[in-house]
């Protein structure tokens, strides 16, 4: 039995029309499809605010034609980009975390939980990118790309070091 059906009549305005008909969607052509299409899209991203592994799930969705341009180009050319590799993993999980927030009703116990989760996935990627800066080249598009820019991490990461190791310094 297929659930119930509500004829509904909207007025969109001309540019709204030309971007339905040239919008692309899998199995959508007609303008309803299309429309019926954005809404489930519209529902499944409200769905993936409720938790962090939907939402990292939803953004994974949105990199798809992302992530296969770099397929097809490193299958195409033999190259590979571990920093792209290493963003693509880490970002969405980033990402994910914040768009689910820390709940509804939040406490304090679930910002300072947000934070902690933040923290471990962002400085992972922080990490896996210095990873890449071992060497003067990195197995990335750009071979130089990491080392053209790691100066100024690593001055920051000296005066961290500095501060740290300073017997004068004050608790944070």
């Amino acid at each position: 039995m297929s659930p119930k059906t509500t004829l509904l009549s909207v007025r969109i305005s001309d540019e709204d029309a030309a971007f339905l008909a040239g919008l692309e969607r899998r199995g959508a052509t007609t303008p309803s499809e299309k429309l019926r299409a954005l809404l489930a899209e519209a529902r499944d991203a409200a769905e993936a605010r409720a938790d962090a592994a939907s939402a990292v799930q939803r953004l994974h969705g949105e990199l798809a034609p992302t992530v296969e341009a770099i397929r097809r180009f490193e299958l195409d050319t033999g190259r590979r980009s571990a920093l792209l590799a290493e963003a693509l993993q880490r970002v969405p999980e980033i990402a994910g975390l914040l768009v689910a927030g820390p709940g509804t009703e939040p406490k304090d116990a679930d910002f300072l939980a947000l934070e902690a989760r933040v923290a471990d996935r962002a400085l992972a990627l922080l990490e896996g990118l210095l990873r890449l800066a071992v060497t003067r080249t990195a197995p990335c598009y750009a071979p130089d790309v990491v080392a053209r820019r790691i100066d100024s991490v690593l001055e920051l990461g000296t005066v961290i070091l500095h501060h740290r190791s300073s017997p004068e310094r004050s608790s944070p």
